[in-house]
Parts: structure tokens; C-alpha cells; sequence
């Protein structure tokens, strides 16, 4: 385990979310929010930065759905909309913590984002209270797979490296 949201400090100017994944692959982010639908993602490429606006690039990356409330009969993974914008840790002076696939355009959407631990203060910038979003993500014929709305609120998540 790399990272524990229950444990592990994820507040704005002191996470340790960046830290812990740079210079690490094959790693896998499982999320469950509090509607109990469980999704995530996997990059296999190696996080080799910290950067405000600058994605990693993974052509093997994906998303994934292992439970969903009834709205897949499955668990179901889903590749990365556009895998040269795959994965993105901001600094930890900024509101963001990650954003996981973009739709490649400047203040595009990304398949998740998922603000900083307390970064109650994001409404008024059109994001939700919690900070976590699923903006793009939809595919065959489904929307809002992995959590059901544009929006979600994290119960807890974790970080692993895959073998």
C-alpha cells in the first residue's frame, strides 16, 4: 500500500500524495465514495513528475468499474479517452490532487478529479462542494459509469503498486 486517504495527509500544502507515487509504475488508485460504488484507475508508465498542468503519458492506462450500483452487471474497465493527457499530480499548493484522463482540451474534462482533503470552497468555480468529479466519462451507450453523477464523494481511496 502507497497511500491510505484514511491515514495518509491529502490537505492542501501538506499532502503527501505526490511524493508517495513519483517515481513509481503499475500503479492502481481504488476509490469508493459514499454511495458505495467502487471504481478506479491503473497507470502502468512511471510517474516521473509533479506538475500543474503537464499529464503523463500512458497508452496501457484505464479506468475501471468494479461495483456500480446496479448500473453495469459487471466490473468493467474502459481505456483512457485520450491516453497523451493519462494521469496528472498537482503540487500540493494546489486545490487539485489528481486529474485522471482528459478530453485533451485546455479546462477540458477529465474522466476523475479529485480535489484536496477540506477544499470546501471549489462551488463557487462550478465544482461541487466535495471537489471530486467525473466530467467526461461515458462509454458504450453508458453515462457516469463509475459513479452515477457528475459528481462523487469520496469515502476513502487507496494507492497500490501492482506487481
Amino acid at each position: 500500500m502507497i497511500f491510505d486517504s484514511e491515514i495518509d495527509d491529502w490537505r492542501k500544502g501538506t499532502s503527501v500524495f505526490g511524493e508517495r507515487l513519483l517515481g513509481r509504475s503499475n500503479v492502481c488508485i481504488l476509490i469508493e465514495d459514499r454511495n458505495k460504488n467502487l471504481f478506479g484507475c491503473y497507470v502502468e508508465t512511471i510517474i516521473d513528475k509533479l506538475n500543474d498542468w503537464d499529464y503523463i503519458e500512458d497508452k496501457n492506462a484505464f479506468v475501471f468499474s468494479l461495483r456500480s450500483n446496479g448500473r453495469l452487471n459487471q466490473p468493467m474497465k474502459f481505456p483512457i479517452k485520450n491516453p497523451n493527457e493519462t494521469f496528472l499530480i498537482y503540487n500540493k499548493y494546489i486545490n487539485w490532487l489528481i486529474s485522471i484522463g482528459s478530453d485533451g482540451g485546455k479546462g477540458g474534462k477529465d474522466d476523475i478529479t479529485i480535489m484536496k482533503k477540506n477544499c470546501q470552497h471549489i462551488r463557487k468555480y462550478g465544482y461541487p462542494g466535495n471537489g471530486c468529479v467525473q466530467q467526461s466519462y461515458e462509454y458504450y451507450g453508458n453515462e457516469n459509469v463509475l459513479c452515477g453523477s457528475d459528481s462523487f464523494e469520496i469515502k476513502q481511496f487507496f494507492v497500490v503498486q501492482m506487481e
